[in-house]
């Protein structure tokens, strides 16, 4: 009589589950890049808006 262990023992990932773990990795980390990029932007756009505010800000002083 035979007994099949690997059944009850087998260990490790299957190749389905390791690529759909990538798969799962890769989406997340594109979303984060995508997250980065927008973050970069609104930065720029936030640090120009404080200059001009700046900038208002001492010619209206100036005048006054």
């Amino acid at each position: 009589m035979e007994i099949n262990f690997t059944k009850y023992y087998q260990k490790g990932f299957s190749l389905v589950e390791l690529i759909v773990t990538i798969g799962i990795i890769v989406t997340s980390l594109l979303g984060i890049a995508g997250l980065l990029g927008l973050s970069v932007r609104s930065n720029e756009t936030f640090r120009q808006l404080t200059v001009c505010k700046t900038l208002a800000t001492t010619i209206a002083e100036t005048i006054i």
